[in-house]
């Protein structure tokens, strides 16, 4: 893998990140425990994901 594969499959990620986050926006409201929680897990999986590839 070069880096602009790298670099494409962060791009996707991030698109992927931008539409999980439309989809629990309306379920989901920032300030609630649950919205916190569920977003500190996911964003630190997605960067322990990024550094074990």
């Amino acid at each position: 893998m070069n880096s602009w594969d790298y670099l494409e499959n962060l791009q996707n990620l991030g698109q992927i990140d931008n539409d999980l986050i439309n989809l629990l926006e309306k379920s989901m409201i920032p300030g609630k425990k649950g919205f916190e929680r569920i977003k500190w897990c996911f964003d630190n999986t997605l960067i322990h994901f990024l550094f074990l590839m």
